[in-house]
C-alpha cells in the first residue's frame, strides 16, 4: 500500500485558521489486486474564524466551514 499524506495549515491570526490535506492510497489486498470501494484520492478542508466576545472573555467561534472530496 503506497499512502501520501501532504497538509497545509496557514495561521491567519490569533485562532483563526485555514487547513488542507491530501491523501493518495493504492489499496491493494494480500493478492495484489485493488480494493473495491477505496478512494484513492481525499481531501480535506477547514476554515475556522473567531470573534472577540463584545462582553469580554474571550472567543468564540463565528464559522467554521469544511468538508470532503473523494474519488476513486
Amino acid at each position: 500500500m503506497e499512502v501520501l499524506l501532504p497538509k497545509l495549515s496557514i495561521d491567519i491570526s490569533d485562532r483563526n485558521y485555514l487547513f488542507m490535506n491530501y491523501t493518495f492510497q493504492d489499496a491493494e489486498d494480500d493478492n495484489g489486486n485493488d480494493l473495491p470501494f477505496s478512494a484513492q484520492h481525499k481531501g480535506n478542508f477547514r476554515v475556522n474564524v473567531h470573534c472577540s466576545s463584545p462582553m469580554g472573555g474571550g472567543s468564540y467561534p463565528v464559522l467554521q466551514i469544511g468538508g470532503m472530496l473523494y474519488c476513486e
